[in-house]
């Protein structure tokens, strides 16, 4: 049975960041602060945290949630985690009646990409150096997706 997601406990903000360790590209959790000002969703099992991400939403012309970091533990990987996670970050953008989610991958994240498209996001454009803090820089591909409030 896989754990339900859950906002992050900030007692345990040392144990994210071991996890975001293991799971980021770069390997450099987020700075702590990142986390309070940026929802993180967790995923908590009996071994502790398997899976996280990360969110925020942006206010002006309309309300856009913008899908950010999400990490699964690598024995915990193919077990629907991840989209689990992306479901609770759509549910809560539904229920604030946020119409438009956007997110980004490496062109090379083949399941991110194919996640991303089973749940209705479209390709929008693709970004040179857009993850800037890597070394080297690598591309980004934006999706979006239009919610229909009340699914």
């Amino acid at each position: 049975m896989n754990p339900e997601p859950k906002l992050l406990d900030f007692s345990r903000i040392k144990e994210l960041q071991e996890l975001v360790s293991q799971c980021h590209p770069t390997k450099k959790p987020k700075p702590d602060v990142w986390y309070f000002a940026n929802p993180t969703l967790v995923l908590d099992s009996d071994s502790g945290y398997v899976g996280y991400t990360a969110f925020s939403i942006g206010y002006g012309s309309g309300t856009v949630m913008h899908l950010m970091d999400t990490g699964i533990r690598a024995d915990y990987r193919g077990k629907g985690l991840a989209k689990q996670l992306m479901l609770a970050r759509l549910d809560i953008a539904r229920a604030l009646e946020i119409t438009l989610a956007i997110g980004a991958t490496t062109p090379d994240n083949v399941p991110m990409k194919r996640l991303l498209e089973d749940l209705g996001f479209h390709a929008c454009q693709r970004v040179s150096k857009y993850y800037h803090d890597e070394d080297p820089p690598r591309d980004g591909i934006i999706y979006s997706v239009t919610l229909n409030i009340g699914e």
